[in-house]
């Protein structure tokens, strides 16, 4: 999770405070406290011949849905960016990134759906099995919602989810993307919460048939 909590940060300033470390030297020890205990358990359990498997597929997700408002909205951000950027070219990396990959991003978007509405993206995922823990892998910044829902569904004992492996947004579900926060608009994700759960169920479905 993000290393800097958006909730209790005056406790987090207070412990920091007590301890007599900095910001980074408290991540630090957090991680060198956790991979410690780790290890010390893990060293009653060994297996000279763990059962390995690995799968690799690309799924085809749906693109997320725009609407005819947030289409112009964009278009209207886009062109008020590149109004910005001809006025002011000193401005031009920052600016150049959002009206190519945010705003017109949208509009491109749009425009594809419009022409295909049953268009996808292709996403790379990856499952391994390693004795009774499975590894699953994704592009995206998952709610957390989507890791809980593959954890409860999986037969491994353990399974861990490692996102943001390769090119991905932000991946929302229905409830954020109907409160419209920054990682939750048109802007910030490809793909949405109908992607979200063909996600999820193929993982699942990966996974499972791995303890087959």
């Amino acid at each position: 999770m993000s290393p800097r909590p958006l909730l209790h940060k005056a406790a987090n300033a207070r412990m920091r405070t007590l301890r007599g470390i900095n910001e980074m030297q408290e991540l630090a020890r957090r991680i060198d406290l956790s991979v410690s205990q780790t290890f010390d358990a893990v060293q009653k359990e060994k297996s000279a011949d763990p059962v390995l498997k690995h799968v690799a597929v690309t799924l085809q997700l749906p693109l997320n849905k725009i609407s005819e408002a947030q289409y112009q909205q964009a278009q209207a951000e886009y062109n008020n960016v590149m109004a910005q950027l001809e006025k002011d070219p000193s401005c031009a990396p920052r600016v150049a990134f959002m009206a190519k990959d945010w705003h017109h991003g949208v509009v491109r978007r749009y425009e594809q759906l419009q022409k295909n509405p049953d268009a996808t993206y292709p996403v790379e995922i990856h499952v391994v099995r390693i004795g009774d823990l499975v590894v699953c892998s994704n592009p995206f910044e998952l709610y957390c919602e989507y890791g809980i829902r593959i954890k409860a569904r999986s037969k491994a004992t353990q399974t861990f989810i490692l996102q943001m492996s390769g090119f991905g947004s932000y991946l929302p579900t229905a409830r954020a993307q109907a409160a419209g926060s920054y990682s939750a608009i048109p802007k910030s994700n490809v793909i949405g919460p109908e992607g979200g759960q063909v996600l999820v169920d193929k993982t699942v479905e990966i996974i499972n048939q791995l303890w087959k």
